[in-house]
């Protein structure tokens, strides 16, 4: 019975996720040991670069984005948890290290698909299907 559980697909993803997740704590609290030292006169990274500051202007394009979005002025709570999800956003797109914007396709001024980071559209006459062609590295 228990053999049989060891090969369920759930199985493995929470022990692959648990190792992956143990690997990364190890790392940064690794990296956080060395960077303790005295900081060198050299380096001209902030102090923290895991400090996010929003300037007022970002705090008032935020708020601005969540009158557009709900048509109303939020409450002190409900702006709290935008903001909080405007730094949960800004955390994950540091940890990624890049953000893509690009996509394989896109449309032209007169609203016709056309290929972007494809290099050629293959379509089928009733558009049940499509084949794209991607750049090559």
């Amino acid at each position: 019975m228990l053999g049989r559980g060891l090969r369920h697909p759930a199985v493995h993803f929470v022990l692959i996720g648990s190792l992956l997740f143990g690997l990364s704590e190890v790392r940064r609290d690794r990296d956080a040991r060395s960077s303790a030292g005295p900081p060198s006169a050299a380096t001209s990274a902030p102090a923290d670069a895991r400090v996010i500051t929003f300037s007022s202007a970002k705090v008032r394009q935020l708020h601005a984005d969540f009158v557009e979005q709900f048509g109303r002025p939020p409450s002190r709570e409900e702006f709290s948890s935008f903001v909080d999800q405007a730094v949960d956003n800004e955390v994950l797109d540091r940890e990624a290290g890049i953000i893509v914007y690009d996509t394989l396709l896109d449309m032209d001024a007169k609203g016709d698909i056309v290929p972007n980071l494809a290099d050629r559209i293959e379509a089928a006459p009733d558009a049940t299907w499509f084949k794209l062609t991607l750049h090559d590295g």
